[in-house]
């Protein structure tokens, strides 16, 4: 097509290398470019002469603003940008022939960190996958195999490398300090490594690594370059520890703590953990005690409601009592009732105080049930409601109170000979 610009200036054939298909599918055209890449380096640069606003230009084609203000969190996490416009950081990223991510990885490591930031901006393949070692990094695989590269990408990486710095004798402290500034240049990929390849980034992404990376046994690491849309697969990878991360410049704006709780149904128990959280991503998980914490209670009552009250009280000796509160109620409303669900609030504050079933069940919830009437009707409802009544002769009869209907005592007829009148409760 070049030899002739075939269909353009002069006859000749076209060929496209791609389906009709494909091509009906295609848009009309492109977005524009600011909305198809990072704008990191374009904020950086902006923001280094002078302009903070995106407003503060006329564009030809706007950038939008979401984008814009993602790439201004990247360059505050870098340390690039702060509430009064550019650092000396920022300064320093924007003096490099580098993206800013890659700049400050070159900063970070003065020895192999210029080879790896160059490699990485040049689109150097991934590494091959080699025997694990202490490191598991992609990074440095990157780095120290600057000769297995492509012959254009060694001259490149060379002629790059003499504005950056040298490469002298590389040292275990060089290459610590390269894993530590890949976490630095990409503070919001950590990733921690569940099952064989399934990775959890901060954020709340899941992602996959590669099979090839040397990282492939890490539990922690950071994602340097990943491709794909809602599970990206990690290409180059390098193992963190997760200490590394609280030394993150402004770590403590992306640090979260919370109180996690789960049930352990083996011991009926609620089990309660304390989370410290980057970005979503848990760095520090410790057992605490589950009592006291809302949220516990919570589980633990749901839990209760499904076992059902008389696993944890006489459930005829509770009735009694709520029936009796009832009748005494009827005949004096000053007398609160007691109905279930108040017993299950009586029950709610107990839980405060333990994280098990067996620990509810040793409570007291018939105690506790009856302890919720205010003392001064204490004496009242035991007049109203008592549980027996005396006849003539000095004998006694136990009260029935029936769920339905008025109160009744059972005894042989001479237990009432003598009396002038019935036996009377509550005024009935």
């Amino acid at each position: 097509q070049r030899a002739g610009r075939a269909g353009r200036v002069a006859p000749g054939r076209a060929v496209r290398l791609y389906t009709e298909a494909d091509f009906q599918r295609r848009p009309e055209r492109l977005d524009p470019e600011l909305n198809r890449v990072d704008l990191d380096e374009a904020v950086l640069l902006l923001a280094h002469l002078g302009f903070d606003s995106a407003d503060d230009l006329d564009w030809l084609e706007a950038p939008e603003p979401a984008r814009w203000n993602t790439a201004r969190g990247v360059l505050t996490d870098l340390g690039a940008l702060d509430d009064r416009g550019v650092t000396a950081l920022g300064r320093a990223l924007a003096a490099l022939p580098l993206p800013p991510r890659l700049a400050r990885l070159a900063l970070a490591a003065p020895r192999l960190g210029p080879t790896a930031a160059v490699l990485l901006a040049l689109g150097a393949r991934t590494p091959d996958s080699g025997p694990a070692d202490e490191w598991q990094s992609d990074l440095l695989a990157l780095a120290e195999g600057l000769s297995r590269q492509p012959g254009h990408i060694q001259g490149m990486a060379r002629r790059d490398l003499q504005r950056l710095g040298g490469r002298g004798r590389v040292t275990d402290r060089d290459r610590e300090a390269l894993l530590k500034a890949a976490l630095m240049a990409f503070p919001d990929r950590a990733g921690r490594r569940r099952g064989h390849e399934d990775v959890d980034l901060a954020g709340g992404l899941k992602a996959r690594l590669g099979r090839n990376s040397n990282a492939r046994v890490a539990e922690w690491l950071v994602a340097i370059d990943a491709q794909g849309g809602g599970s990206p697969i990690i290409r180059i990878a390098s193992a963190i520890e997760p200490e590394w991360i609280l030394d993150i410049p402004g770590v403590e704006r992306h640090l979260t703590e919370t109180s996690e709780v789960h049930w352990d149904p083996e011991r009926e128990r609620v089990v309660a953990r304390s989370a410290m959280r980057y970005r979503g991503l848990p760095i520090d998980v410790s057992d605490q005690a589950a009592t006291g914490l809302p949220e516990a209670q919570a589980l633990l009552m749901k839990k209760a409601r499904a076992a059902g009250l008389g696993r944890f009280t006489d459930r005829k000796r509770l009735e009694l009592l709520m029936r009796r509160r009832q009748f005494a109620h009827s005949a004096d409303s000053r007398v609160p009732a007691l109905t279930e669900d108040d017993v299950w609030d009586v029950l709610a504050g107990l839980a405060i105080t333990v994280d098990s079933l067996a620990g509810l069940a040793k409570a007291d919830l018939q105690s506790a049930a009856a302890g919720t009437l205010p003392w001064d009707q204490r004496g009242r409802f035991a007049e109203l409601a008592p549980m027996q009544i005396r006849l003539s002769g000095g004998k006694t009869a136990k009260i029935v109170y029936p769920p339905v209907g008025k109160p009744r005592v059972s005894a042989r007829i001479q237990a009432f000979l003598g009396m002038d009148d019935g036996p009377c409760i509550g005024g009935v």
